[in-house]
């Protein structure tokens, strides 16, 4: 499932924040070995954390029914939380990185207000 996540952050950062042809996506750790390596302005997605959710862990078995039959029974899945880092890598960072994060910040700040709609069952809440 791991790749398919990186996958997916691949897909957004390029279309969202910077364009393919200029800036690499690397998903490596961020050691001075790999940071003395980089010839080209990167974009790192480094997972630094791994953590089952265990607020939506349920309990028992799963039955999979065919009409009114039990057909088989399974574990519920196991929810995970996954942390990113993410960092920009060039020489000369201010110039080259001023304003390719805007569109991405914006649109991961919409994503954020979205999930805090969901879990607060639509309603939006004032400060």
């Amino acid at each position: 499932m791991i790749p398919e996540v990186d996958h997916a952050l691949r897909t957004l950062i390029e279309r969202e924040a910077v364009d393919p042809a200029e800036v690499e996506v690397a998903f490596d750790a961020p050691t001075k070995d790999w940071a003395s390596r980089r010839n080209a302005p990167t974009v790192d997605v480094y997972l630094y954390d791994i953590r089952e959710d265990l607020r939506r862990r349920e309990r028992g078995w799963l039955n999979e029914y065919d009409g009114d039959r039990i057909r088989a029974r399974h574990m519920p899945p196991r929810y995970f939380k996954l942390s990113y880092l993410v960092a920009a890598w060039t020489e000369r960072y201010r110039k080259f990185w001023e304003g390719k994060f805007d569109n991405l910040e914006l649109y991961l700040q919409g994503m954020t207000m979205k999930e805090k709609e969901r879990s607060h069952g639509g309603k939006r809440h004032r400060k």
